[in-house]
């Protein structure tokens, strides 16, 4: 940054500026000498505005030249100053004389002006005039008068500050190197923030060229740090040094993560919008960068030193680290080696089934080249309509829906998506002969999640601006209100708010790490679920917990506790009240003296609607998946104990003239995956509260002669449900210490506990050891 002529209050350094000494002189003197008739040429820069410009430049974001001048490109002349302070002092004397001083050279060979061409440099200066005590300055004045003659009268003087500005010099370069290394952090600091926040909001460009600034100012912290380095060596300060060093290398790994993140999400904005085409190599590009993300976000997680807040934000942003895992196979998916078709499920979750919501709408996508050659939505009741024979629905369906046939409207009542998603397919081959490659289910949920991302979405067709909040209602009052089977309501609104919300990703600000943080997130907690016919294909997604499959990839191991606990609804009162269900859920464990294992587990269920439709009653049939060999000791309702009977499964016999029903609470069991289920109806009342406690024994045993037992735990949550609180607790003989457990659990004597919200499924490991 080449300077102007600065001046600026009680700034000694810049005295012997000729812009400076005008000021002075005429205000303590009351008297400008000019030089060359005052045609001389000047570039006036106040103090402040000069350390402004500086700061700016040293942290620009797109700073592209190498020289800057930190003045206006046209100059003013000393008399335009002197007539300026005239102004303000009539009595202002000028004087001319020949001597010229040396002009400062005009703009530098393709530098640019750091003030523009209205800059206020007259207006500046007269302010400074202005604000001058005049005792402060005539002080100031004599003093450079009296240094002026001193110096004359003794020579040794200025051998005297040519030593203390060596000195000044010396030891400014012996500075340098950790001045560059600290400012350069502080301002990288700032960028990598700054190119966070651009991702958040979509400006993908800006976030990418900020990001390549910081890596630029990186570079030079790092060759500052090798001069610092030779200069720490010699007072044995090594090890401080290589603290800096690690912190630059750190950044240099977050400044390269987010430049390949933006360069990742561009691509994927191009190909949304449709404007590239897709190769084989951009999708291998896109792929082995996102890859290099996830591995540098991991890298700088294990390594960083982060605080808990950084650490965290990290985490949430790694999370889609499970998503590359399955990332080689993701050019098969797309049709990069032929077309692929898939059935969406539009699963209505304020209306909830197990597999997700009600399926009222379906979509067929295909997919050839990364790119969708088609998109077609579809009301379920049109392909039910079509149905020829019959297929038996699940007991609990035809007896408390009723239905007499299996339809794909109510095709995932299984607890496990991937047999939900095998029966859709079969189902709208049977219906329609429509034959898919694989199945992707999505709810309400799902699309809250989006819209968060997005921030809100206008319907045209509607004259609707639809946001998280008010979706649910929307969605109500134009797909479902006064719906009736043939009617196309549903399917126009769908299409009509899937289409604005595919044109709102086309934006330049759609698609920042704030939507992608909200796809993985409503990924994780399961309203988003894919299954594939590709049997491969199917066990990546599954393993990567894609899929929400009843699946177990614990190993038996010797004297420990496999514990599993799903809890599963499924709404049969034709109605939209889980929009106003509130559930609560608590287990406790006991390992008992002679090692025997026994749990409880209470769902609390609130139904807060008033009952006039969406909502009403909650008829729910309600299934506890708990692990293998499990028994069912009891059943208590709002503090009633059940009188338990076996479930009459078979249509012939309720469905039999004259049945009549058991006296007790019909329970079914089943087994499922290495899982036993048991499954009974309960009636929640509007503005009510259902409370169901299940007792149960484990098949397996602790065998406490041993000298220690574990326990692990796996929590299946359903998809479709919203988070809701769990209390947990373990009980187990005092014999016993805990020796190894998550480090979010409370441990006293003989008990461990912990309160959290289901929001995904869990996992968890303890073991204990004799004290």
């Amino acid at each position: 940054v080449v300077m102007g002529d600065v001046f600026g209050e009680n700034r000694e350094v810049f005295k012997e500026e000729r812009v400076e000494s005008l000021i002075i002189t005429a205000k303590n003197l009351g008297k400008i000498q000019l030089s060359n008739m005052g045609l001389d040429k000047l570039y006036p820069i106040a103090f402040s505005d000069m350390i402004r410009e500086i700061l700016r430049v040293a942290f620009a974001v797109n700073a592209s030249k190498k020289i800057y001048f930190a003045g206006k490109k046209e100059p003013i002349t000393e008399l335009a100053i002197a007539h300026a302070l005239q102004k303000i002092n009539p009595l202002l004397k000028i004087d001319f004389h020949n001597h010229s001083h040396e002009e400062k050279e005009k703009f530098p060979v393709d530098a640019v002006s750091l003030l523009d061409e209205n800059y206020p440099e007259i207006e500046e200066i007269e302010n400074y005039f202005k604000s001058l005590p005049l005792s402060t300055e005539a002080k100031l004045y004599e003093k450079k008068e009296s240094d002026k003659k001193e110096a004359r009268r003794h020579p040794y003087v200025n051998i005297q500050k040519f030593f203390i500005l060596s000195g000044i010099f010396i030891i400014t370069v012996l500075l340098l190197p950790f001045l560059v290394v600290a400012s350069a952090g502080g301002g990288t600091y700032f960028l990598l923030k700054w190119s966070v926040a651009d991702l958040e909001k979509g400006n993908v460009q800006q976030a990418k060229s900020t990001a390549q600034n910081a890596q630029a100012l990186l570079n030079v912290a790092q060759n500052a740090q090798i001069m610092l380095s030779g200069e720490l060596g010699v007072i044995n300060q090594q090890g401080n040094i290589n603290k800096f060093a690690e912190k630059i290398q750190m950044g240099k790994q977050i400044a390269s993560s987010l430049i390949l993140g933006a360069e990742t999400i561009q691509n994927v904005k191009d190909i949304i919008k449709g404007q590239k085409k897709v190769s084989s190599e951009d999708l291998s590009q896109i792929i082995n960068n996102g890859k290099s993300v996830a591995l540098q976000l991991e890298k700088i997680k294990g390594e960083a030193g982060l605080s808990a807040k950084e650490e965290q934000e990290l985490t949430q942003i790694s999370s889609f680290a499970q998503f590359f895992n399955i990332l080689d196979s993701v050019p098969n998916l797309v049709g990069m080696k032929g077309p692929k078709t898939y059935l969406i499920l539009f699963q209505n979750n304020t209306e909830l089934r197990p597999g997700g919501g009600f399926i009222g709408s379906y979509g067929l996508l295909t997919l050839d080249k990364a790119a969708v050659s088609s998109f077609t939505i579809h009301d379920v009741y049109d392909a039910d309509g079509q149905l020829k024979g019959h297929i038996e629905p699940p007991f609990a369906i035809r007896r408390y829906l009723p239905s007499v046939h299996m339809y794909l409207r109510d095709s995932n009542f299984d607890v496990d998506f991937t047999k939900d998603a095998y029966m859709a397919a079969f189902l709208l081959q049977q219906e329609t002969g429509q034959q898919v490659d694989g199945v992707i289910g999505v709810d309400l949920s799902f699309v809250q999640g989006l819209l968060k991302g997005l921030g809100s979405v206008y319907v045209p067709d509607y004259n609707e601006t639809v946001t998280a909040d008010n979706m649910f209602l929307l969605t109500e009052n134009h797909a479902e209100k006064n719906f009736f089977p043939g009617s196309t309501q549903k399917k126009d609104f769908l299409r009509s708010l899937f289409a604005s919300i595919q044109n709102r990703l086309t934006q330049g600000d759609a698609i920042g790490s704030s939507f992608v943080s909200q796809l993985i997130e409503s990924i994780a907690q399961k309203h988003m679920m894919f299954a594939f016919s590709d049997a491969a294909t199917q066990e990546l997604f599954t393993a990567n917990n894609l899929s929400s499959a009843l699946w177990d990839d614990r190993d038996t191991q010797e004297n420990t506790i496999n514990d599993f606990l799903g809890i599963n609804e499924a709404n049969l009162g034709v109605n939209k009240v889980n929009y106003w269900i509130n559930r609560e859920v608590s287990q406790s464990v006991t390992v008992a003296q002679d090692g025997s294992v026994n749990g409880e587990v209470t769902l609390k269920l609130t139904n807060t609607s008033k009952g006039t439709w969406p909502a009403g009653e909650y008829k729910s049939y309600l299934r506890f998946i708990l692990p293998n060999g499990a028994v069912l000791n009891a059943i208590t309702i709002n503090g009633q104990k059940q009188t338990m009977v076996p479930a009459i499964t078979d249509f012939l016999a309720y469905e039999a003239k004259g049945f009549t029903p058991p006296v007790g609470l019909e329970v079914e069991k089943a087994e499922e995956n290495g899982k036993t289920i048991y499954g009974f109806l309960v009636m929640t009342l509007p503005l009510s509260t259902r409370t169901v406690t299940i007792e149960y024994t484990y098949a397996q045993k602790i065998d406490i002669t041993k000298p220690v037992f574990g326990y692990n735990f796996d929590f299946f949550k359903q998809p479709g449900t919203e988070v809701y609180p769990m209390t947990f607790s373990l009980t187990y003989p005092s014999t016993f210490k805990l020796l190894k457990g998550p480090s979010f659990i409370q441990a006293d004597e003989a008990n461990v506990n912990f309160v959290s919200n289901i929001a995904k499924d869990m996992s968890f490991s303890m073991s204990f050891t004799k004290k």
